[in-house]
């Protein structure tokens, strides 16, 4: 099998130049970056036996430019490999994060480049424990090194789920996910406690008047919680 696919990959032309994503350029005016469209790189790996080692390969030829808006696992009993570039043109020392907004996510690995010329593998999903998150959080966050601008970085992800994984990544400066994540957090807050409070509301008029329709709007807003 092993030798089946090398074979594959000396037999398909390389379509690294023909298909290549565009590169995320990083500045100083702008703290939020969607990843969509053309942005990335995709490789359906039926399979799922293809290894980071075998994707480095320079003569890997099976990643195609997506063509699509919003991009997903269309087949979950496959895994997906995502790639992209980096360049970091800002001047200030700032830090990025790189967030999926998929939080159902199986499992989710993402591939950074070391100093020393390798890749480093960080990894979040259902599979682990929420505390163990490198960020705790509702999305699945990760720190994003993004380097200087003397060099063009490429960054992997594997994702391997059977419930929807939408390919839509965010890079966000440390700063801006800070302010992000608070309003976020205030504003579902809010909703949340206006649910609460119409439950209890509710409650307390089915202990006055003794009619059950006053419980189905209890637990119906606690079932979406």
């Amino acid at each position: 099998m092993r030798k089946l696919i090398y074979l594959i990959l000396l037999i398909l032309p390389s379509f690294t130049g023909v298909f290549a994503s565009n590169i995320i350029y990083l500045d100083d005016l702008k703290e939020d970056y969607t990843l969509l469209g053309e942005d990335i790189d995709i490789f359906e790996d039926s399979t799922g036996k293809f290894t980071i080692q075998t994707v480095l390969d320079p003569a890997f030829p099976l990643f195609v430019l997506n063509k699509e808006k919003y991009a997903f696992n269309k087949n979950s009993n496959s895994v997906y490999w995502i790639r992209f570039k980096i360049k970091n043109n800002s001047r200030f020392d700032k830090s990025y994060m790189l967030e999926t907004y998929s939080p159902h996510t199986n499992l989710i690995q993402i591939y950074v480049p070391d100093t020393k010329g390798g890749y480093r593998m960080k990894e979040a999903g259902e599979r682990f424990h929420f505390d163990k998150r490198e960020h705790i959080n509702k999305n699945i966050v990760f720190d994003l090194p993004v380097g200087d601008s003397s060099q063009t970085l490429i960054y992997y992800v594997r994702i391997e789920s059977k419930n929807y994984s939408g390919f839509d990544f965010r890079i966000k400066s440390v700063n801006y996910f800070m302010y992000y994540s608070t309003n976020e957090y205030y504003f579902l807050g809010l909703y949340y406690g206006i649910l609460l409070i119409m439950a209890v509301y509710n409650l307390l008029i089915f202990f006055s008047v003794r009619e059950k329709v006053y419980l189905f709007y209890v637990f119906y807003p606690r079932r979406h919680l």
